[in-house]
């Protein structure tokens, strides 16, 4: 079960979260190049039912696809997710199988996991800069003990970011 908050930050706060939690004892991974691709499902309609199935690309390379499921009631974003590493490119097979690319999500992305936490430090292209903090046992209070101590604020985000970026192509939402 994912369990995470998402905030939005002024990029110029990234660095000091991040020093904040490496001074914590978090152990650093990036900053890395990812693309996520969201694909459509040929029969019905994934983003109504409030599920996706994205590809990430990690420095042009592909690393895993993922299913994520409907979004559970709580404090914090939680839902379900299935995620399968892969060593080749799985958009032939998906294309195949009647799925068509939908949205790209690009970012610049810094992973720090700190003790039953995981956090991402993104800088999301065309959207701004974001903090997410992820429990890695599924609990809030992981989450909400985390934001707290490293002090981290900003608005808090519900929505995805192919959400974002699919409001911002249709002109519903600024850039930031």
């Amino acid at each position: 079960m994912e369990v995470e908050v998402k905030l939005r930050v002024p990029c110029s706060q990234l660095e000091q979260i991040a020093k904040r939690a490496i001074e914590a004892g978090g152990k650093v991974e990036g900053p890395l190049e990812e693309v996520d691709v969201y694909y459509q499902h040929p029969c019905r309609d994934l983003r109504a039912s409030d599920e996706a199935l994205r590809v990430r690309y990690v420095n042009g390379s592909p690393r895993s696809i993922t299913y994520k499921g409907p979004r559970e009631t709580g404090q914090f974003k939680a839902r379900r997710e299935v995620i399968v590493d892969v060593g080749s490119d799985p958009d032939i097979l998906l294309r195949q199988l009647g799925f068509e690319p939908a949205i790209r999500v690009s970012k610049v992305r810094t992973y720090i996991r700190l003790g039953n936490v995981e956090l991402t430090l993104d800088n999301v292209e065309g959207l701004g800069c974001f903090v997410e903090v992820e429990s890695l046992r599924g609990k809030e209070e992981d989450v909400s003990t985390a934001v707290k101590v490293l002090d981290i604020r900003g608005e808090v985000v519900n929505r995805t970011y192919a959400e974002l970026v699919a409001e911002l192509s249709s002109g519903s939402v600024r850039s930031t």
